[in-house]
């Protein structure tokens, strides 16, 4: 019979952190109250739990070293929110953070957990609505000759 090693789904007793951006936070609270839920269900409490924000994604990797590195959590939760546009600039930053916390995990005794909330804007639909408003602008500005 072989030896099964495996975790439990329990957070009682547990310090955490939570590294979330505040770019994005439309999304990134509703991030937090699900991980602070999550905690709760698991049986830990959410009240000793400490949030720490970002300026944006990209700045989660530094941050998440420094607290994990603190000494003062036994894991830290990364939230973020990354929105795909028309150009490459989501693909820069989804990497770089994606590679700094997985490298800040790799360096640490801390377990380092992350969400990147990745989502689309449809360009094609903001492009049509500016043409309409230009289409307004023109038609009630016109000049009288």
């Amino acid at each position: 019979m072989p030896r099964i090693v495996e975790g439990t789904l329990s957070a009682a007793g547990l310090r955490l952190g939570i590294v979330c951006s505040r770019f994005n936070a439309f999304i990134t609270d509703r991030l937090v109250e699900g991980a602070l839920d999550a905690i709760k269900r698991s049986g830990g409490d959410p009240e000793t739990v400490v949030i720490v924000r970002t300026p944006g994604a990209f700045e989660i990797p530094a941050v998440t070293k420094q607290v994990a590195q603190s000494g003062q959590f036994d894991a830290v939760i990364c939230l973020g929110a990354v929105i795909r546009g028309a150009t490459p600039h989501f693909e820069y930053i989804a990497a770089e953070v994606t590679k700094g916390i997985a490298q800040a995990g790799m360096e640490l005794e801390v377990p380092i957990t992350y969400r990147k909330r990745v989502g689309e804007v449809k360009l094609s639909s903001w492009k049509d609505g500016w043409k309409n408003m230009k289409f307004l602008f023109k038609k009630r500005f016109r000049r009288q000759r």
